[in-house]
């Protein structure tokens, strides 16, 4: 807001045309809502019944790089179904909830690889199916210079391809960053009255 009206007071444009620029696109009104809606599930507990619901899984339990998949899949069929940013905000907010249940900190090494993995998978997730702006511009391409490809083999090289990213993501957390991950490891069965 300071940097509307600085900008609006510069000269360059009114502060009201500033506003206006700042607030008038629909991406900005998007991650504003976004913000919004992911305050609000967090205020009505349902990013802490997700949160519980990721832990309590059996196939979880005691596996900190399957609960962190989970976590990561889930931000890839959101990131390809909705929006990127609204997908990623809501992901954290469930994220930020497993942290505070477990006890991590901000700056842990565990909760920064997350926090730069799950814009990272939405992302990718964003760029699955065809209909995405990032294959409408491959499409494009490809029609400009003559190659036509069709949309299901572009949705499953598509999905290789991203499948692999976030197993390779992964790798790069669990054996070059190294995060310590033993509250969740050691956190046990404790959360099974929420299966």
């Amino acid at each position: 807001l300071l940097g509307l009206l600085a900008t609006g007071l510069s000269g360059y444009m009114s502060v009201t045309a500033a506003i206006a620029a700042g607030f008038g696109s629909t991406i900005t009104q998007m991650v504003l809502f976004a913000c919004a809606f992911s305050a609000y599930l967090s205020a009505i507990g349902f990013t802490n019944y997700l949160a519980y619901w990721f832990i309590s899984r059996k196939m979880t339990v005691g596996r900190p790089y399957v609960f962190m998949l989970m976590i990561l899949l889930a931000a890839f069929v959101l990131g390809a179904s909705t929006s990127v940013i609204a997908t990623t905000l809501i992901v954290w907010m469930i994220f930020y909830s497993v942290c505070d249940t477990l006890g991590y900190k901000p700056g842990d090494k565990f909760v920064s690889a997350m926090m730069v993995g799950i814009p990272y998978v939405a992302a990718i997730g964003g760029s699955l199916f065809p209909w995405k702006p990032i294959a409408a511009i491959v499409f494009g391409y490809t029609s400009a210079v003559g190659y036509e490809a069709d949309f299901i083999s572009f949705t499953l090289v598509g999905l290789a391809i991203s499948l692999g990213c976030i197993l390779g993501y992964l790798g790069i957390v669990k054996w070059i960053i190294r995060p310590d991950v033993t509250l969740l490891k050691n956190a046990g069965d404790k959360f099974s009255e929420h299966r």
